[in-house]
């Protein structure tokens, strides 16, 4: 089988010949590892570590940017962000101007430059899927664009303030959520034009959970936000292309409501988190959902040893990869604070212990 080939049966529920991998990093993970492996770049990497997707993604063409003196610069949302390093968790671009934190009115909204789907390069997406057809193909990746709704609306509006808004100012959020969806489904269906009968998986990225439990009540994420992931996910599955959604935490409550919203993958199984236990999920899911990451990033990971490594990957292969359905990865990035020998672990023990037969 190809990489293509593998991931499509697991994520049909039948089992190939051994269990896909994917590997998400962290930039300083990934200089590392090409210069330990003495590799040329991300493919050659992806490769020696035997991952079996890659992703595309449409380039931005439109305006410029702005950039500023201290660092920070402007997204196509009109959202400022600025690098911060965080020692031995790295570097990462934080919100430093929600450029709607202030807003008193819902003219407000109108004050900002809201995203064109005319910026971006959507012919160039036929070479991307070309250069990766052995693989599974995922239109958006951790990192870029992944059609977020929530995770955008606290960019846009300030943590804080939005949840705030969700009971004084309903209005403001359904006002919102409306301006980014009509971007967002013009934008994806463009996307999917291009890439039908191409790509494989629409990743969609939205985090609706903490460690013990979800941000929001269920009934309030009912309201404000499944409508909207019930209709990207039709406008991929109607391009027959399946959907993964990118959800860190306690989230069990909603997972049959995800199931029946049309999510086929779920991210990332965080395996501390209050009812996340790898087992029970596919006890209870696992003929209707597939499942990806499972490899525990807070704890094994960078505390552990190899060997610790290689028992949680064998675990995690027994439990969740039974009858298909499971793309063995790392829970979220793995941060530099991670050995480069329990990076290399995990895809040695999958190696080992990965093949169906």
């Amino acid at each position: 089988m190809n990489s293509k080939e593998r991931v499509l049966t697991a994520l049909a529920h039948r089992e190939p010949d051994r269990v896909p991998r994917d590997f998400w990093w962290s930039q300083e993970i990934r200089d590392r590892l090409l210069t330990h492996l003495k590799l040329r770049d991300t493919d050659a990497l992806q490769d020696y570590l035997g991952s079996d997707l890659r992703g595309c993604y449409p380039a931005y063409i439109g305006p410029p940017l702005r950039r500023f003196a201290d660092g920070s610069y402007e997204d196509f949302w009109s959202v400022v962000r600025k690098p911060f390093s965080h020692g031995s968790g790295g570097e990462y671009d934080e919100v430093v101007k929600p450029m709607l934190a202030g807003a008193t009115s819902l003219d407000d909204i109108e004050q900002i430059r809201w995203p064109d789907p005319d910026w971006f390069d959507y012919d160039g997406l036929a070479n991307q899927c070309e250069r990766y057809r052995e693989y599974g193909i995922v239109v958006g990746r951790m990192g870029r664009e992944c059609q977020t709704l929530f995770i955008q609306l606290w960019y846009l509006r300030g943590l804080d303030n939005i949840l705030l808004d969700f009971i004084t100012w309903p209005a403001l959020v359904h006002a919102l959520i409306e301006r980014i969806m009509a971007f967002r489904v013009e934008h994806l269906k463009r996307i999917l034009s291009v890439v039908k009968g191409r790509a494989d998986i629409l990743q969609i990225a939205d985090d609706y959970g903490t460690q013990n439990g979800m941000i929001m009540s269920p009934a309030m994420w009912r309201t404000f936000f499944a409508p909207h992931l019930k209709t990207m996910a039709d406008m991929a599955h109607n391009a027959g292309l399946k959907v993964f959604l990118h959800c860190d935490g306690a989230i069990r409550s909603i997972i049959p409501d995800l199931i029946e919203l049309g999510v086929d993958i779920l991210n990332p199984i965080q395996p501390g988190a209050a009812g996340m236990e790898p087992a029970g999920l596919k006890g209870d899911f696992g003929d209707r959902l597939c499942f990806h990451g499972a490899i525990d990033t807070q704890s094994t990971l960078p505390f552990g040893t190899p060997e610790d490594v290689a028992a949680e990957v064998r675990e995690r292969i027994a439990t969740l990869g039974q009858d298909g359905g499971y793309i063995l990865a790392p829970v979220h990035t793995v941060e530099p604070d991670v050995p480069l020998e329990n990076v290399l672990a995990v895809y040695d023990a999958a190696k080992k212990y990965g093949r169906y037969d």
